[in-house]
């Protein structure tokens, strides 16, 4: 299971960010089996969409004809810390970093008392089990996006229309610039 995406670079700093995250994302919330790396057994991963930017999630977030009944937007903002330069020698150029929080809302509306509120919860959790697995984010890593820190536990946020979850980490975004 590898990314396709090529590496962030000065020119795609947010939108290469947001297509790694998507295809990352897809490979791992897509309806089937999987076991987090080092970790036994498999098991069944929700079927989620992807969405980037700001903005409500989109509807009906329960799409019974795509087989899906949640939602995951990712938010990037900037963190306080200025983005650092660096001088390097393994490549030509300058290596930058810029420091940002990466906003994951989980959104949930499934049939059933209760449903909606577990299944937010699920998706929840498992997101931030990946976010903290070093191995199952290694080749985000390889492409940018790295030292992800989640802060906390996934949030739940009160909405009238469907269950919610903020899961909020910080990140560094590496590449280089020639």
């Amino acid at each position: 299971m590898s990314l396709n995406s090529p590496p962030i670079t000065e020119l795609t700093v947010e939108s290469g960010t947001f297509k790694l995250l998507n295809e990352w994302l897809a490979k791992w919330f897509d309806g089937g089996m999987h076991a987090l790396p080092l970790q036994a057994p498999a098991m069944a991963w929700p079927k989620v969409n992807r969405a980037f930017g700001q903005g409500p999630a989109v509807q009906p977030l329960d799409d019974l004809d795509n087989g899906t009944d949640a939602e995951i937007r990712v938010v990037t903002l900037p963190r306080a810390e200025l983005a650092a330069s660096n001088d390097t020698s393994l490549y030509r150029g300058k290596l930058i970093t810029n420091y940002v929080v990466l906003n994951f809302w989980v959104s949930a509306k499934k049939p059933g008392e209760g449903q909606s509120e577990h299944l937010a919860q699920l998706i929840a959790e498992r997101l931030k089990a990946l976010l903290t697995n070093p191995d199952a984010r290694y080749e985000l890593s390889e492409r940018g996006i790295c030292h992800v820190q989640p802060q906390g536990p996934p949030q739940p946020l009160p909405n009238a229309d469907y269950a919610r979850r903020l899961v909020i980490c910080n990140v560094q975004l590496n590449y280089y610039l020639q």
